[in-house]
């Protein structure tokens, strides 16, 4: 009998990073990741090829939702390039799952340092520095948003204050646009699935789910993919189990 317990949709909420925290006096996360030395051996393996498997590697296990066993893999990687953006970037994004915003910030500003127009780096510390600022209302997003019109990360962040005040209306016309304006990024994506499933627009929901995940396996997301998938088949099973009942009615 399995003893794990299954996600909730608050759950899934909660576990988003990309929710703003206005909890001032929330404590940081210290859970400690243990970091698996490498092992020093003799082999004809060029060191490129190693850093590349150990990066591949790693994406597949972050990709799997063992954030752990990636962190280990891309911390080998970059033990042996210390400039290895790719490793920067998955070390980055584990940091973002655990709430650890100071050491997540540091490494995508390590990566704009080598690439000044990384995006996925760009991306993501606009994401902190919004999470990370509690004082960061709605009337501020809205300023930025008459200098910016064409970023979707403002109508992200606004969408998120709208959906944690329950304005789900505004939320999903927020998200939308972010969509539509940077297609297929996984948390977009999450959050409009999040919308439908407030709603109680199961078919929707599902529907956006799957397509969070699927663009979550093709790129960097800040969520957890394993949670996420179980979620789903939970909601699977609810919406067949309702449709059943009203068949039978």
């Amino acid at each position: 009998v399995s003893t794990e317990e299954v996600p909730t949709l608050d759950s899934v909420i909660k576990s988003n990073p990309l929710n703003i925290n206005t909890d001032i006096n929330a404590k940081p996360d210290n859970k400690k990741i243990t970091v698996e030395k490498p092992a020093i051996k003799i082999s004809r393996t060029r060191p490129t090829e190693q850093i590349n498997r150990l990066i591949e590697n790693g994406y597949r296990e972050f990709t799997n939702g063992n954030t752990d066993l990636a962190y280990q893999l891309y911390t080998r990687a970059l033990l042996r390039d210390s400039n290895n953006i790719d490793a920067m970037l998955g070390l980055a994004a584990i940091e973002t799952i655990n709430n650890n915003n100071s050491k997540s910030e540091y490494l995508y500003k390590k990566v704009m340092e080598l690439d000044p127009n990384n995006q996925t780096a760009k991306a993501a510390l606009a994401n902190i520095t919004v999470s990370a600022d509690s004082i960061m209302t709605e009337s501020t997003l809205k300023i930025m948003l008459q200098q910016s019109p064409d970023n979707p990360q403002i109508y992200f962040n606004l969408g998120i204050i709208y959906l944690q005040e329950g304005r789900l209306v505004e939320a999903m016309q927020m998200f939308n646009t972010a969509n539509e304006i940077s297609p297929e990024n996984p948390d977009t994506l999450l959050n409009i699935a999040i919308c439908h499933d407030r709603y109680g627009e199961l078919d929707n929901a599902i529907g956006y789910y799957q397509l969070a995940l699927n663009a979550a396996s093709r790129g960097n997301s800040s969520f957890n993919r394993h949670e996420i998938e179980t979620y789903l088949q939970q909601l699977i099973k609810e919406s067949r189990t309702s449709k059943q009942d009203v068949k039978g009615e």
